[in-house]
């Protein structure tokens, strides 16, 4: 089964909030960007992922990422509509061979591999290739900001795509009250352990940028939260998701 669970890292240079954000650089010799990929790519390897790491961004924007770095073999780049969200994440998961995908946004340089387990636990529970499925991480607001990621069947993807109606659907990928399409969206429990909604390490404002840039490059090779979490317990805020 796992061999044909992928993952998809969402990206694109056009924030409003930090404009290409996802290409600056930070305290370990790599972009915003650069970081996530590897660190998916570690997280894949760990567990045994089968499928490439594929990098989905805006087809305006593809070839500013493919000269950005020299992506190993192992990342595939999938471009698309900007708007259209769901329709990029339809061809990552065709491009990469995947029956389900974790979605990950590019802006998360320090995911740890918890909860990406807790996606496959969670598929391996209800998610069979052909089900309809959505695993939820972030409605309970209780990891730290910075680690969130969301899985889906490829099922679930085609299901939303061919029955919603919501722009909101296309673009962010959340399902409306009617589904039509009989998705089952699955709120996962979060572990005591990892419940700290107060932390944020993502890389939002420029003021999240700003205290990257005071971490040690250690703490980029820690891959799981107890590892990540003495570089990362000062970074408390009130902002929260």
């Amino acid at each position: 089964m796992l061999k044909t669970t992928g993952i998809v890292v969402q990206a694109r240079l056009d924030s409003s909030r930090l404009p290409a954000k996802v290409f600056l650089p930070l305290g370990n010799g790599k972009s915003v960007v650069e970081s996530v990929v590897e660190r998916c790519l570690r997280i894949r390897d760990r567990l045994g992922l089968g499928s490439p790491v594929c990098l989905a961004v805006p087809e305006e924007e593809l070839a500013l990422f493919r000269k950005h770095s020299d992506w190993p073999d192992n990342v595939r780049l999938v471009g698309g509509s900007a708007q259209d969200v769901l329709g990029r994440f339809e061809k990552a998961i065709d491009a990469i061979g995947a029956e389900r995908i974790i979605r990950v946004t590019a802006d998360n340089p320090l995911l740890v591999i918890e909860p990406f387990e807790l996606i496959i636990e969670t598929f391996r529970n209800f998610g069979e290739p052909d089900s309809k499925v959505i695993v939820d991480l972030y409605s309970s607001k209780q990891l730290p900001n910075g680690t969130v990621v969301s899985g889906f069947t490829g099922a679930a993807l085609h299901a939303m795509a061919e029955h919603s109606t919501l722009p909101a659907t296309r673009e962010h990928l959340v399902i409306g009250d009617d589904n039509e399409g009989g998705i089952e969206r699955i709120v996962a429990d979060i572990p005591a352990g990892l419940r700290h909604p107060k932390l944020r390490f993502c890389v939002d404002t420029i003021a999240d940028y700003l205290e990257f840039l005071k971490l040690p490059p250690k703490a980029y090779e820690a891959i799981s939260f107890a590892e990540l979490e003495p570089y990362v317990r000062h970074l408390v805020s009130d902002e929260g998701y």
